[in-house]
């Protein structure tokens, strides 16, 4: 990760194992909350996201920042509501077994993020910001999750089609 001043970011998460964990409204509800308070408390412009976990293009507005501690705050806030659901959940150890993680020194964790900060693409140029953010409103299409773009619920797309709006707030892009 890169913090270079002017930059916008292009960031994509994974959850471990490649698990589908933000299938459901409930952890999608968690991450749009948690985005939302990560772009306040760290100055960042939100341009657009998918949820399905994937990606977010932001926009720190700070000439100093830390774009790592932005994917900390995003990332730990989701997977302690996880975590917490888990601890008052009746769900049988069978139903987390997928997020049950055995790491080098041999002792066992609940992970709901891929270890790892995820993939972060500085983005100097404003002229490659449409192709982006197009690529990130396709990604449900192509995974046959909807037929438009704008029917994800869990995306900016709608936004940017006009006739709707998506569960967190973006700063729409004025470049197309």
């Amino acid at each position: 990760m890169r913090n270079i001043p002017g930059d916008a970011h292009f960031l994509t998460y994974s959850c471990y194992r490649n698990r589908p964990f933000l299938k459901g409204p409930r952890a999608c509800s968690w991450f749009c909350e948690s985005l939302s308070k990560s772009c306040v408390d760290h100055d960042v412009a939100l341009w657009g996201y998918v949820i399905m976990p994937e990606h977010l293009l932001v926009k720190p507005r700070r000439l100093e920042y830390s774009i790592g501690s932005f994917h900390k705050s995003v990332k730990s806030s989701v997977a302690l509501k996880a975590y917490s659901y888990r601890q008052r959940s009746n769900k049988p150890d069978s139903v987390w077994e997928p997020f049950y993680d055995v790491a080098p020194d041999g002792c066992g964790h609940f992970r709901f993020w891929q270890r790892g900060s995820g993939y972060d693409h500085n983005v100097a140029s404003l002229s490659g910001l449409p192709e982006i953010l197009n690529y990130i409103h396709q990604n449900p299409v192509r995974r046959g999750l909807c037929t438009q773009a704008s029917d994800w619920p869990w995306s900016s797309a709608a936004d940017y089609c006009e006739h709707s709006t998506g569960p967190v707030a973006i700063e729409r892009l004025q470049i197309f």
